[in-house]
């Protein structure tokens, strides 16, 4: 059994559920802001590629970071559909398409945090172990009732992110604040 505690439970205009459904529209918002930027990134990168073709621009930042940083966006999306979708009939599979959201979102995030903190090559591999294995334990909980896998999928990727924020970028990284990530993700929930 799921338990069906919500902040608010008022509907508005017929739609059930109505602030917890509609709390996800920043992740939206978010989700388009980044990808939107991440395309004019990699727009330039392609237009300064076709004037010098041997010679990348030095102030792009690396593929996987921007690879994984795509995941991320898109996973915020996916976040707030998934937990939109839940929230209108709160029900078992529903709860697991909220976490499958929440796993797109995970797997960009620690990928880009890997890619920052640890190495480049590192980052693209440990975005898609968190994507498995955050898929998978969703599919688990549903399955099983069992919500170990996904408590460490969520809070074990919390935990890396939070280590990883207190290391220094490696050389050539962006830089990003990883500290002000996890702030950020414990206000949601």
């Amino acid at each position: 059994a799921i338990a069906l505690v919500f902040a608010d439970t008022r509907s508005w205009h017929g739609l059930p559920n109505a602030m917890d459904v509609l709390s996800n529209l920043p992740f939206v918002f978010m989700g388009c802001w980044g990808l939107y930027w991440l395309n004019r990134i990699d727009r330039a990168h392609h237009e300064a590629l076709a004037g010098f073709p041997l010679a990348p621009p030095a102030s792009d930042p690396p593929d996987n970071t921007l690879d994984c940083a795509w995941l991320f966006f898109a996973g915020l999306i996916a976040t707030a559909a998934g937990s939109a979708f839940y929230h209108l009939a709160p029900d078992a599979p529903r709860l697991a398409a909220d976490r499958a959201g929440m796993a797109v979102a995970f797997a960009g995030l620690i990928g880009v945090a890997v890619c920052e903190r640890v190495s480049q090559r590192a980052g693209w591999p440990a975005a898609w172990f968190v994507l498995t294995t955050g898929l998978l334990s969703a599919e688990i909980a549903q399955e099983t009732g069992n919500v170990l896998p996904w408590a460490l999928v969520q809070f074990g990727g919390m935990a890396l992110v939070l280590t990883l924020a207190l290391s220094r970028p490696m050389p050539g990284a962006v830089g990003l604040r990883l500290g002000w990530v996890i702030e950020k993700k414990k206000k949601k929930k």
